[in-house]
């Protein structure tokens, strides 16, 4: 089942099928959604079961969607670009090893977005391509130990970046080539041993570095 909150009472007049309680099932909702205006007081979805049906979301303008802890090993292309409105999205302590690229082209107003306590190992050329309005990205207590030049290609809106608790040895020049707004960058608790010269060079609006 997939659990929604509500984030404001609900005063609407419900068939005898649907319910205006804190909580709202998705069972009840392909009976309701078209007789309501019940889509627009839906703002936070958080799945209580590892199925994703993005399908069932096309009629809800979500902005924040929590997947964290949900056994979740892979994210197909495609698979959340319902998610037009999506604001915050939320994977963290799932079993993910690996992002293809483009997987969250859809998202162009994505704000946050944490995959901390994963199994992610590398970060390829452009797996964050589409995320252009991103301001915070977490990926701490990952296995990551490569990162492609172009991996946060397009993240020029970004200002908190969490890569602590990995296992990166080298920051290669160019890592942060396109992060000019990047405020915070958390490198704590990895196996560094190099960083080539310039690396942090472009990143003029930075204040914190762990």
């Amino acid at each position: 089942l997939l659990l929604f909150n509500f984030t404001s009472e609900c005063s609407i007049q419900q068939d005898k099928d649907c319910e205006c309680n804190d909580y709202f099932f998705i069972y009840k909702i392909t009976t309701c959604i078209n007789n309501t205006n019940i889509a627009s007081n839906f703002k936070i979805l958080k799945y209580i079961d590892t199925r994703i049906k993005v399908d069932d979301l096309n009629e809800l303008e979500i902005v924040e969607l929590d997947l964290s802890n949900k056994l979740i090993s892979q994210i197909e292309i495609n698979s959340l670009e319902k998610l037009d409105f999506l604001d915050s999205l939320l994977l963290s302590s799932n079993l993910l090893t690996s992002l293809k690229e483009g997987v969250f082209i859809s998202l162009r107003k994505l704000k946050n977005l944490d995959m901390s306590i994963n199994n992610l190992v590398d970060l390829k050329n452009m797996t964050f391509i589409g995320l252009k309005n991103l301001n915070s990205l977490s990926l701490s207590f990952n296995k990551i130990n490569s990162i492609d030049v172009n991996a946060f290609y397009e993240l020029s809106y970004l200002e908190k970046l969490v890569l602590s608790h990995n296992k990166i040895k080298n920051i290669k020049s160019g890592f942060f080539i396109t992060l000019k707004n990047l405020i915070e960058l958390d490198l704590a608790d990895n196996l560094i041993e190099i960083i080539d010269r310039d690396s942090f060079s472009n990143l003029n609006n930075l204040v914190v570095l762990e």
